[in-house]
């Protein structure tokens, strides 16, 4: 994997500033908040930083629609950590688990909450745990000397606030990266992003600058360490008279050219020897920083949905086929207030990944409590 992969600096002051220039820019225009955030952060594309887990689907919903969404303004509070401006008031009280068995012995876990609290409005949090098994350690001469268990994790404390049709809003991440014993790596990064909701028509435009920050303890002293910066936009749009919603969300927005290109690979050979190397196709340039996401829904008790990764499509293929690389699927059940979400992720032709979530309004549990139903 390149970019799709799963694979900074005096903290305080750059904190103090991050909530003093939120407080600030809240009541005024999305654009301008939005600009003065790029300046934290050094671009880096997927497989050239640290921290790329972070970039990890936590839910069946997002994996089933591509692994990327930041305009699907529904329920599922797990759709904070793609836009923190998706929080808002109907997922009071909502908690939701996640169960991902990725590759071979990797599995990761995800937990999201929602509260409203009187004082200052909605709050979200959100917890991503990856467990990359048990590795066995050997010295130079190949020993078993003992086995280690590494692991990451992302801890996300998430507020919005909702202007009109414009709902702003920020995530604030605390991030571990432990691979070893005498290696590990924290850092915070700071999402921002907005939305417009049409007050007509189910139609939702989005705007997103991802994990803008910094490491602030580093695997090794005098080291660099790259960090998953990313722009985002995306648009939801549901149809009026089919049961049908689509999403096309566009990612890398700061970088141009995302296409990687194997040029070891991509050669062509003649019979005199000359080489000829494939160039950058227009369409891959493109294509590769688009998401898109088709749903139908049946009603709000049952739904399916798809997902067409370019980006993932395009690396994870065989030189011969694509075969189902870069697609998704999935569907959600709901039973009262219970909801059972499912996704299969193709990575690559050979097979895909599952991810398991359910979710529950815990409101309905107080209403049952105090005897109400």
């Amino acid at each position: 994997m390149i970019n799709s992969t799963l694979l900074h600096i005096n903290s305080r002051f750059y904190i103090t500033y991050f909530f003093t220039l939120l407080k600030v820019q809240l009541n005024k225009c999305p654009a301008i908040f939005i600009l003065t955030f790029p300046w934290f952060a050094f671009a880096q594309n997927g497989g050239r930083s640290a921290f790329e887990y972070i970039n990890m689907p936590i839910s069946a919903h997002i994996a089933g629609v591509g692994g990327i969404n930041t305009s699907l303004y529904t329920t599922d509070i797990n759709m904070i950590t793609q836009n923190p401006a998706l929080l808002h008031d109907t997922m009071n009280k909502q908690l939701s688990a996640s169960y991902i068995p990725y590759f071979s012995t990797i599995k990761a876990s995800a937990l999201s909450y929602a509260q409203r609290i009187a004082t200052s409005g909605m709050w979200g949090g959100s917890l991503l745990y990856v467990d990359y098994g048990t590795i066995p350690e050997r010295d130079e001469g190949g020993n078993d000397v003992g086995e280690f268990k590494p692991y990451e994790m992302v801890f996300t404390i998430s507020k919005s606030h909702r202007i009109d049709a414009f709902t702003m809003g920020a995530n604030i991440k605390y991030a571990l990266s432990k691979l070893y014993p005498l290696y590990s790596a924290h850092a915070l990064f700071f999402d921002a992003g907005g939305i417009f909701r049409h007050p007509e028509r189910d139609l939702t435009v989005s705007l997103v600058v991802k994990n803008a920050g910094f490491a602030f303890k580093k695997y090794q002293k005098g080291t660099s360490i790259g960090i998953p910066f990313d722009v985002q936009s995306g648009l939801s749009y549901k149809f009026e008279h089919m049961p049908m919603r689509i999403s096309i969300t566009a990612h890398h927005l700061h970088r141009p050219d995302i296409v990687y290109l194997d040029t070891v690979r991509n050669r062509k050979v003649d019979l005199d020897g000359n080489v000829t190397v494939e160039k950058k196709k227009v369409i891959d340039l493109i294509g590769t920083h688009f998401v898109v996401g088709p749903e139908i829904i049946f009603s709000k008790n049952l739904q399916f949905r798809f997902g067409y990764n370019y980006m993932r499509r395009y690396e994870m293929r065989l030189q011969q086929r694509s075969a189902v690389a870069g697609l998704s699927w999935g569907f959600m059940i709901a039973i009262k207030s219970l909801r059972i979400e499912f996704a299969r992720a193709y990575y690559h032709v050979a097979h895909g990944r599952n991810w398991f979530t359910l979710a529950y309004h815990l409101n309905s549990l107080v209403r049952k409590t105090n005897g109400q139903f």
